[in-house]
């Protein structure tokens, strides 16, 4: 009977045991359900933000795309008023340089006179260039005849011109070329370059006499009287 008792309690005993790991196993099986549930709740929300940053990211870089495409298309649109820019000022340097050549055109003249060849020693026309707002003068057209001899390393000295009615008188100075200090043909083409450029540029011209030092034009060569012409043109 006592070991029938025992035998109950163990029994009993075992029973409780087992209901009671049962209950444990059952609660750890709900337990461990709750928490894949919420660990793949986790992992689910962790995909979805994933997909979204991907999302952003591709966002972002196709907008740093379409930005960078924005920036280059406006580097483009910049870069042709720059090209014409640069054309219209090239343009501009060639319409300033054409204008500034019509402006030297237009500020000087040209006067034809006469000078000494330094080869044959005889006379030749040049074209001499004097401003535009110059008065042709008999003083101006004997001033650029002597600049054209000083070009050929020949100086003649002028003491005075002067032009009373339709004479011009040049008076040279005594002991200068080419009163002296030259040969005879020397002398004669002096005294025709100074005589041609004053008749083909003063209509008023007539008569040109020559002097020194105010007197009678006298050299080793030639003499002419104080009022003798040395030459007589334009007689139209």
């Amino acid at each position: 009977m006592k070991k029938k008792r025992i035998l109950t309690l163990v029994t009993i005993a075992s029973i409780s045991v087992l209901a009671v790991t049962g209950c444990k196993k059952k609660d750890d099986v709900i337990n461990n359900n709750q928490v894949n549930e919420s660990v793949d709740t986790t992992n689910k929300l962790t995909d979805d933000e994933i997909d979204g940053a991907d999302t952003n990211v591709d966002a972002t870089e196709d907008g740093k795309t379409d930005s960078s495409d924005t920036q280059a298309g406006v580097n483009g649109e910049e870069t042709t008023p720059d090209e014409s820019t640069t054309n219209q000022d090239s343009s501009t340097n060639g319409t300033d340089k054409d204008t500034s050549s019509k402006d030297n055109e237009k500020s000087e003249i040209e006067l034809p006179i006469y000078t000494i060849n330094d080869e044959s020693l005889e006379t030749e026309d040049v074209i001499a260039y004097v401003s535009a707002d110059t008065k042709i003068t008999a003083e101006v057209i004997v001033d650029e005849v002597v600049k054209a001899f000083s070009a050929n390393s020949y100086e003649v000295k002028i003491e005075s011109v002067s032009q009373e009615g339709d004479t011009v008188v040049v008076n040279f100075k005594k002991d200068s070329a080419p009163v002296s200090g030259v040969g005879a043909s020397v002398e004669i083409a002096t005294l025709d370059s100074i005589s041609y450029s004053l008749l083909d540029n003063l209509s008023t011209c007539k008569k040109v006499i020559f002097r020194v030092d105010g007197e009678a034009y006298t050299s080793g060569h030639n003499e002419y009287g104080i009022n003798e012409p040395y030459i007589t043109g334009n007689t139209n």
